[in-house]
């Protein structure tokens, strides 16, 4: 049980031209100690990372629900349905940040986190809490271009996460690639070196998911990157992941993400579409007397 102060604080961040041509840009972000916080299915347009220092809780992400407990960290990607909410008894305490950007994302999966592994369990770094509590700072004070200097601290942070994924356990390793090579449990099996029933078990026990869940999901976060090109058909896409046809491709996607693959295109058409700059404007003729000019 939760005792002692509770507290839900947010510093937005204005982000403009400059950070969105950087690829890495902070919304939001905020420190919670609560036992008041849920959120129902919903899909958002940019990503989100929440570690939990405290307490227990649960997410849901494509169907698929995750519990989290002290020293897990979650990501949520955009265009993603997906929901939380913390023990009602229990409570949490948790850092997170709204974020957006291609080279922030590019981070993110270099840090090993997607669709189909949103869930880490670090423990206790001291080093992603810095970086954390560096981030909110920026926020708090608002100097000039805060945007800026926010966009900086998120790659930092992103980039303490990349390090981390290095030490990944072998073993949950091993399980993935044999997962990623496709086929039935059978022949996940034979390349893991162990029975059907064990690799299930432990697969599971090691990413959170059954087998063929992880596989659907990791097909699904393929398909996204392949929307990005216009000149594949979904048809196509469907073909290249191992996907019936193209109605099947879609059912999944939709069922995952919350966006059929014409839609999902359509929005990353929007948020990629170029920020124009603030037209300037000279000064009027009585500021320039004014200043002399």
């Amino acid at each position: 049980m939760m005792t002692g102060e509770s507290w839900k604080t947010g510093y937005p961040c204005e982000n403009r031209l400059y950070e969105r041509q950087v690829g890495a840009w902070v919304t939001v972000a905020g420190d919670y100690r609560t036992t008041d916080h849920v959120l129902e299915s919903r899909h958002f347009g940019e990503a989100l990372l929440i570690y939990c220092l405290e307490g227990e809780g649960q997410f849901t992400l494509g169907g698929s629900r995750h519990a989290v407990g002290a020293g897990d960290l979650f990501f949520l990607p955009p265009y993603v349905t997906h929901g939380y909410r913390c023990d009602p008894v229990a409570g949490w305490r948790i850092l997170w940040v709204h974020f957006g950007g291609a080279y922030a994302e590019s981070l993110v999966r270099l840090a090993g986190f997607s669709v189909a592994n949103p869930l880490r369990r670090l423990g206790e770094r001291p080093a992603v809490v810095a970086a954390f509590e560096r981030l909110l700072t920026v926020l708090r004070e608002q100097n000039y271009q805060h945007g800026v200097d926010a966009a900086g601290a998120l790659v930092v942070l992103l980039l303490e996460l990349v390090k981390l994924a290095e030490f990944d356990q072998p073993e949950r390793r091993r399980l993935l690639e044999a997962a990623e090579k496709g086929g039935n449990l059978d022949a996940m099996a034979r390349r893991a070196g162990c029975s059907k029933y064990h690799f299930a078990r432990l697969f599971h026990a090691q990413v959170g998911l059954p087998p063929w869940r992880y596989v659907l999901n990791r097909r699904v976060e393929q398909g996204r990157g392949l929307l990005l090109n216009p000149h594949f058909t979904v048809k196509e896409i469907a073909g290249q992941l191992g996907f019936r046809d193209g109605n099947d491709f879609t059912r999944c996607f939709t069922r995952l993400t919350g966006l059929s693959p014409r839609r999902y295109r359509e929005s990353i058409a929007v948020r990629t579409a170029p920020v124009p700059e603030k037209p300037w404007h000279p000064p009027s003729s009585r500021r320039q007397r004014l200043e002399g000019g």
